[in-house]
């Protein structure tokens, strides 16, 4: 198998990625900075592509993971029902580097735009992923929260 590192590399302009729910989710935060009360119906219309992280000092775990998100795409809708209090997806390497920006996030209350490139295990099936990503604070009850939308880039390639 190909040894391939994570990369992340900074989006300058996160509003030129050519995704509509990109936008939309980038729109939202732009007018609620995170707060789920506010606009509720245009948040309601991304959140099947949302995943919502609990952040703490050792890591963080589901709140939620919409069934269209990439972690739907590449686990199944199962594996999202199944999501909250997990730890996150079960390639635990790849959940500790892009964990680490959560962390990040919720301390700075900034968000992030990242285009990522990482291979990734599947249940044992090993694919380079490509992925643009937005990492954001959100009020959720008492959570130190991240949401994060993450938009492939590029159809996942099969590495083994």
């Amino acid at each position: 198998m190909l040894n391939i590192p994570m990369e992340k590399v900074a989006l300058n302009s996160p509003g030129e990625v050519d995704d509509a729910v990109f936008r939309r989710c980038l729109d939202w935060y732009a007018t609620s900075k995170g707060r789920f009360a506010l606009n509720h119906d245009e948040l309601e219309g991304i959140l099947p592509f949302l995943q919502l992280h609990a952040v703490g000092d050792n890591g963080s775990k589901y709140l939620y993971c919409g069934a269209q998100s990439v972690v739907g795409d590449l686990y199944g809708q199962d594996f999202c029902v199944e999501a909250q209090g997990k730890e996150g997806v079960p390639d635990s390497a790849f959940e500790q580097t892009l964990n680490r920006d959560y962390w990040t996030v919720t301390r700075t209350e900034t968000p992030i735009a990242q285009r990522v490139r990482a291979p990734i295990d599947v249940y044992g099936t090993k694919y380079s992923v490509e992925f643009f990503r937005y990492v954001f604070p959100v009020k959720f009850r008492e959570f130190n929260a991240v949401g994060v939308l993450a938009r492939f880039a590029e159809s996942p390639i099969l590495l083994n």
